[in-house]
């Protein structure tokens, strides 16, 4: 696989998945059938507010920046060491979000999601790196 093609999917997939986290955002906020109920409750006939929408739009979108100025998957070679300072960051900041999640509005809820999805693809792609380091240090030793 060439190194054009894969720097490509690292900023492709991270960014095409942040566009489809917008548009579920609004699409659960604007729709009172995502909206937590209980089974005895009747549909509520508000919309949330735009602004607390906005809101953790912008979050993902300081999410979404914060990936890829550290990461920077555009530069050749993608280090290990800048994700795995992204995956630390971005871990800790979805250990602390994601508890709140309980009968939080359907928008915020897609924000865990698009949090925790992220956090795991930079997961996946440190053990990659990681795993590409290790065998390629074992092929100098054997030399």
């Amino acid at each position: 696989m060439s190194a054009k093609l894969v720097r490509n999917f690292f900023v492709v997939v991270p960014t095409v998945a942040w566009v489809a986290t917008i548009c579920l955002m609004v699409a659960t906020s604007v729709d009172p059938g995502c909206y937590f109920q209980y089974p005895t409750e009747t549909p509520r006939p508000f919309v949330y507010s735009t602004g607390s929408v906005a809101l953790v739009v912008g979050v993902t979108a300081a999410e979404i920046a914060v990936f890829f100025a550290i990461v920077q998957p555009w530069r050749r070679p993608l280090s290990i060491l800048r994700v795995a300072i992204a995956l630390g960051l971005l871990g800790a900041w979805a250990a602390q979000c994601v508890p709140f999640v309980v009968h939080m509005p359907g928008y915020v809820l897609v924000h865990h999601v698009w949090l925790v999805g992220l956090t795991g693809f930079l997961g996946l792609v440190a053990t990659v790196l990681g795993v590409t380091a290790m065998g390629r240090l074992f092929l100098r030793v054997r030399q």
